[in-house]
């Protein structure tokens, strides 16, 4: 993934504008994992399938973010630097999640996704529910 932001200047503070440079970053994610699942046919025929999955990934690319910026007005004065936190190259991924068929046509899905790396902790959880038509 590339991501470029153009560079841009501030309006409205008159000498104290500030003037950005573009700035890229690149990122390429390696990830090996197990995932695991399992149907059981319920009563009726529905199907329950719980399902896991244990990860590891690796950012080959980018690990920070920085972008230059100076007074847009005012002549002589360097550039100065901002950077966003350096993350960790390598991170650990756990997700959980299970289907539950209601008939042949209707699915309710409830999943968690986890990633874990030093100083950062991601969660996130989604419900949903599908129609087949």
């Amino acid at each position: 993934v590339s991501a470029k932001t153009d560079g841009f200047t501030e309006t409205g503070a008159g000498n104290l504008n500030l003037s950005y440079s573009s700035s890229k970053s690149e990122s390429l994610e390696a990830e090996v994992g197990l995932y695991l699942s399992k149907d059981f046919i319920l009563s009726g025929g529905r199907v329950f399938t719980p399902r896991v999955n244990l990860g590891a990934a690796f950012e080959t690319m980018d690990t920070s973010i920085s972008i230059a910026s100076r007074f847009s007005e005012i002549d002589g004065i360097p550039a100065f630097m901002g950077s966003s936190p350096e993350i960790s190259r390598s991170r650990l991924i756990a997700e959980a999640g299970a289907d539950l068929s209601l008939s042949d046509r209707v699915t309710i899905s409830l999943d968690y996704r986890g990633s874990f790396r030093r100083r950062e902790m991601l969660h996130s959880g989604t419900l949903s529910l599908k129609f087949d038509f």
